[in-house]
């Protein structure tokens, strides 16, 4: 069974695949600011120019749009940033 971390990112992630995500539906849902939790990641996203945030919304670039699946692994929890699937 996941964890309340793992159902987060699972949700954010796949939010973050249609290209707009709200701030607020995180932390109202999971008690999570996201761009706190996750602002690493989201920061190095922004200096790739592969989104933008401010503090309601965080936004894909259309290149971010165009390469999103290999954006998200940002936000995996360590132990699954190098699995493979077989």
């Amino acid at each position: 069974m996941p964890t309340e971390e793992e159902r987060l990112i699972r949700e954010m992630i796949l939010q973050l695949k249609l290209g707009r995500i709200e701030t607020a539906y995180f932390q109202d849902k999971f008690g999570v600011n996201i761009l706190h939790q996750f602002g690493e990641a989201y920061q190095k996203l922004r200096d790739y120019e592969m989104l933008d945030f401010d503090s309601q919304s965080v936004t894909l670039s259309r290149e971010g749009l165009l390469r999103v699946d290999q954006l998200l692994p940002e936000f995996y929890h360590e132990k699954y940033r190098n699995s493979r699937y077989t």
